[in-house]
């Protein structure tokens, strides 16, 4: 009886641990851009030219697959060194819309990181781009910082985006 008493006791108290560390994290941003879906999606879409809009990449090259086929991979490289792999998990034109996932290790403290972007129409000459995110954070590491990276990550894309789509 004691045993089990004090395996149970050992469950509780390891269980909440377990659950956190395995409970996805969220990330959601949007921003407006005073131009056509269509134009903006142009930009956007192309899986193998990432650091062609966003600031902090350095390149994109296609590992395996071809440009915006489903099941190609694509390496990342940060403009501070590391780099790591996504694979193009659903790219659809009429919808504006991407999704992919990190495969392999990356340069930040998460796991399991799924995510899309995707470009809606707002009006004749008005757009909002939508990306967003789920991951769960490595053991250690602090939810807060890790969702505050992925954020800042996404507000500088998104807003070098604009910019060069603006022309402002």
């Amino acid at each position: 009886m004691r045993r089990s008493f004090l395996l149970a006791a050992a469950i509780l108290l390891v269980a909440p641990a377990v659950v956190q560390a395995q409970t996805p994290l969220n990330v959601y941003q949007t921003i407006d851009i005073a131009a056509p879906a269509r134009k903006v999606w142009d930009t956007v879409k192309n899986w193998d030219n990432l650091h062609g809009w966003h600031p902090a990449f350095a390149s994109t090259q296609l590992v395996s697959g071809q440009n915006n086929t489903v099941g190609s991979v694509r390496k990342l490289t940060l403009k501070d060194g590391p780099s790591f792999d996504e694979e193009l998990l659903v790219f659809d034109d009429a919808a504006m819309k991407l999704r992919y996932k990190i495969i392999g290790e990356a340069p930040l403290p998460i796991t399991n990181y799924d995510s899309t972007i995707q470009v809606l129409a707002t009006g004749a000459n008005k757009s909002t781009v939508v990306w967003r995110s789920s991951f769960v954070p490595k053991p250690g590491a602090k939810d807060n910082v890790v969702m505050e990276a992925v954020t800042q990550l996404y507000l500088g894309g998104l807003q070098n985006l604009k910019q060069s789509i603006e022309g402002r």
